[in-house]
C-alpha cells in the first residue's frame, strides 16, 4: 500500500523509531492483528500526486515501511492503536493519494479511518476477486462508490480468465463505477461483453486474439497492447478509433503481404508495431511516437504521412535484392533510432548537400557488428545532445553539441582522443573491442563528469580527464592495483571496480585525492590495504 501523508506525520513516526526506515509492529490482539497484517504490510510514505498528474518522487530519507512481522517481536511503536489514533488526529486532503495492491485493504482502511478518505486519490488493485465471497463482493462494490476511485487496475488471468469473467456481474458492475481502469486479461473471450467496459481507457490482451475487428472494445479505449494472430482469412485489421496508444505484435509463420490501414485512428499519438507477416503500414497524421520493427518501407515520407512525428525507431539491413528509395524523415523530429543503412541511403552520392535534422536531440545509429562505419559529416545536427552507437565504427568527428555518449561493441580506439567534445559529460561504453597493442593512455575533456568503460577485457589504464567525478570499471580483466597499471583522476569521487579478477592491492597504490567510494566485488578475497579514512569500501555481490 503506498500512503501519501503530510509531513508532520512522517516526523512523529521517526520520533518513535530514529534513523530507522523499517518498523515491524505487531498487533495486540485479533483485530489490530489483522490491520497490520493486511494494511502495514508495505507502507512508503512520501511526497504527493500533483493536481497536474506528477509522480510522486520518493527519495530514501522521506520513506519509512512498515511491515507485520511474527507474533513474539516486539514492536517499535507502543502499539498499533497510538499510531491508528496518531493518523486520525491529521486530516488528508487533496492532493494525497493512497494505493492499495489488495483490494481487502479497501476494507480494512474504511473500518479503521470511516468517513476520512472521501477525497482522497485512491489507486485500487484487483487481483484474483472471483475468489472472495458474495458479502464481501458487495461491501467492494459500495466502497467503490463511496470513495473517489480515480485509478484501478485488473490483473485477470489462470483462474479469473475467459467466460468465467465475463459471466461475473460483480466485475462488471465494479468497472462501470470506475472513472478510470486499466485491465490486463490472458485471453480475448474475457471481452465479449464491451458494455460491460464501457469506462475502459487501458488493455492488455496477453494471448494472441484470433479476430480482426477491435472496434468494439469500447469507445473510451485509449491504450491497447495486443497479439494478433494473423492468417489468410483475417480481413483488414480494425481498432478502436479512440486510441491514443497501439502496441500490436502480429504473430504469424506465414508471409501475409495484406495491408493495415491506421489512417483512420485521429487520435493515436503512440505506436508500437512487431510485424512477421509483411504486411504496409499506413500511419495516421497524428502519430508522435512510432517504433516500428516489420517489412521495410520501400518509400516514405515522413513529411507527408506524419508530419508531426517527433520519436521514430526504425531498422534496417543490408539486402542483396534492396532497391527502395531513401526514407525522408520529418523536420520536427527529436529522437531517432536506425541502423546504418538507413541513414548512408539519405546521403547524396555526389555529397553535394547535406542531410539536416535541425531539432534531433538524441540518436541512436546501430551497425551489423562487421566493421560497419559511418560518417556524421554528411549531416547538420545542431541541437544533439545524446549520440548512441552499437556496432558502428566512425569516419571523421562527432557533432560538437554531444553531452551524453553511449558505444557498445565499437573499438576502444574510438575513444582515444576525444578532447574536442567541450560539452561531453557522460561516456558509457559496453563490450568494446581492445586491441592490447594500443596505448593505454585515454584523453577526456574537461568537462566529463561520468565515465563508464564495462566489460571491455581492460587489463591496464591511464584515464587523463581532470574533472571526472565517477568511474566505472566493471567486468574486466584487472588483476592488479597499482601505479602501473591504473592511473585515475585525482578528482574521482566514485570508483567502481567490482566483477574484475583482482588478485593484488599495492599498499602504495595511488589512490584518488578526492575519492569517498569504493566498490569491490564481494568474491574478492584480496587482502585490502588499510584505505585512507575518507574512502568508503562497498561490497556488491
Amino acid at each position: 500500500m503506498l500512503q501519501v501523508l503530510p509531513p508532520e506525520i512522517i516526523q512523529l513516526v521517526f520520533n518513535y523509531v530514529p534513523n530507522y526506515h523499517l518498523l515491524k509492529l505487531r498487533g495486540i490482539g485479533p483485530i489490530e492483528s489483522y490491520v497490520v497484517q493486511q494494511l502495514y504490510r508495505r507502507v512508503k510514505i512520501g511526497p504527493s500526486v500533483l493536481d497536474d498528474g506528477t509522480k510522486p518522487i520518493t527519495l530514501f530519507d522521506d520513506v519509512i515501511a512498515l511491515e507485520y512481522n511474527d507474533p513474539d517481536f516486539t514492536p517499535n511503536l507502543p502499539n498499533i492503536k497510538e499510531f491508528v489514533k496518531v493518523c486520525n488526529s491529521y486530516p488528508l486532503y487533496k492532493p494525497y493519494q493512497i494505493e492499495l495492491e489488495n483490494c481487502m485493504d479497501l476494507i480494512v482502511l474504511n473500518r479503521m479511518f470511516p468517513e476520512k478518505f472521501k477525497n482522497v486519490r485512491f489507486i485500487v488493485s484487483f487481483s484474483k476477486v472471483d475468489e472472495l465471497d458474495l458479502e464481501i463482493q458487495r461491501q467492494l462494490i459500495s466502497l467503490v462508490k463511496k470513495y473517489n476511485i480515480v485509478g484501478s487496475s485488473f490483473k485477470l488471468q489462470d483462474k479469473c480468465m475467459g467466460s468465467h469473467f465475463k459471466c461475473s456481474s460483480y466485475f462488471s458492475q465494479i468497472i462501470r463505477e470506475m472513472h478510470l481502469v486499466n485491465i490486463t486479461v490472458t485471453d480475448m473471450c474475457s471481452l465479449d461483453s464491451p458494455c460491460d467496459f464501457w469506462n475502459l481507457h487501458s488493455l492488455t490482451i496477453i494471448s494472441p486474439v484470433k479476430t480482426n475487428d477491435l472496434t468494439n472494445l469500447s469507445k473510451n479505449l485509449q491504450e491497447l497492447s495486443c497479439n494478433i494472430n494473423l492468417t489468410w482469412d483475417t480481413n483488414e485489421l480494425a481498432f478502436p478509433p479512440s486510441l491514443k496508444s497501439l502496441k500490436v505484435n502480429i504473430v504469424t509463420i506465414e508471409d501475409i503481404r495484406s495491408v493495415v490501414n491506421l489512417s483512420n485512428l485521429g487520435q493515436l499519438q503512440k505506436l508500437e508495431v512487431l510485424d512477421t507477416s509483411n504486411c504496409t503500414w499506413t500511419f495516421p497524421l497524428s502519430l508522435l511516437e512510432l517504433r516500428y520493427n516489420g517489412r521495410p518501407f520501400e518509400s516514405l515520407n515522413f513529411n507527408v504521412c506524419c508530419p508531426d512525428l517527433q520519436k521514430l525507431v526504425y531498422y534496417k539491413f543490408p539486402s542483396s535484392h534492396d532497391c527502395s528509395d531513401p526514407i525522408v524523415f520529418p523536420q520536427n523530429l527529436i529522437e531517432l533510432e536506425t541502423s546504418v543503412v538507413v541513414l548512408d541511403a539519405m546521403i547524396p552520392q555526389d555529397n553535394s548537400d547535406f542531410v539536416q535534422f535541425p531539432n534531433l536531440k538524441s540518436l541512436t545509429i546501430v551497425g551489423n557488428f562487421m566493421s560497419t562505419t559511418t560518417d556524421l559529416g554528411q549531416f547538420k545536427l545542431p541541437n544533439l545532445v545524446c549520440l548512441a552507437l552499437c556496432g558502428v565504427k566512425l569516419n571523421g568527428k562527432l557533432p560538437l553539441t554531444v553531452k551524453k555518449l553511449s558505444l557498445i561493441g565499437v573499438p576502444l580506439s574510438e575513444m582515444m582522443d576525444l578532447c574536442y567534445l567541450t560539452n561531453l559529460e557522460v561516456i558509457e561504453g559496453v563490450n568494446l573491442e581492445n586491441n592490447s597493442d594500443l596505448g593505454r593512455a585515454y584523453y577526456f575533456p574537461a568537462s566529463l563528469r561520468y565515465l563508464a568503460l564495462i566489460n571491455s577485457n581492460i587489463e591496464e589504464i591511464e584515464i587523463v580527464s581532470k574533472n571526472l567525478v565517477y568511474l566505472c570499471l566493471k567486468g574486466n580483466k584487472i588483476n592488479k592495483i597499482d601505479n602501473s597499471h591504473l592511473i585515475i583522476p585525482s578528482s574521482v569521487v566514485e570508483l567502481n571496480l567490482s566483477q574484475n579478477e583482482i588478485e593484488d592491492i599495492d599498499p602504495a597504490f595511488n589512490w584518488p585525492d578526492n575519492l569517498q567510494t569504493l566498490t569491490l566485488s564481494q568474491e574478492c578475497k584480496t587482502a585490502i590495504p588499510l584505505l585512507p579514512k575518507h574512502i568508503c569500501l562497498q561490497r556488491i555481490v
